[in-house]
């Protein structure tokens, strides 16, 4: 697996948790799959979104299972061949 570009999770609480931060209307697919990817990269099961954009905080809690990450990681490539 070939790894492209960084990725910089806005914080990550004891080795263990992604925290990512957002001020958007709404929390969307986008920032959900910007933290499953995070989850699968750093192998960390626990994430959450916070979006302090309106009145009162909203979050989502994700969990990354751990089969689902292993899956996803020994997925073949695919190429040209």
């Amino acid at each position: 697996m070939k790894l492209v570009g960084d990725f910089f999770a806005d914080i990550i609480v004891d080795a263990k948790i992604i925290l990512e931060l957002k001020a958007v209307q709404s929390l969307n697919s986008v920032a959900e799959a910007q933290l499953l990817n995070y989850l699968s990269i750093s192998g960390l099961s626990v994430g959450y979104i916070f979006n302090f954009r309106n009145t009162s905080l909203s979050w989502k809690r994700m969990v990354m299972d751990a089969c689902a990450s292993r899956e996803r990681s020994e997925r073949p490539a695919m190429g040209n061949g």
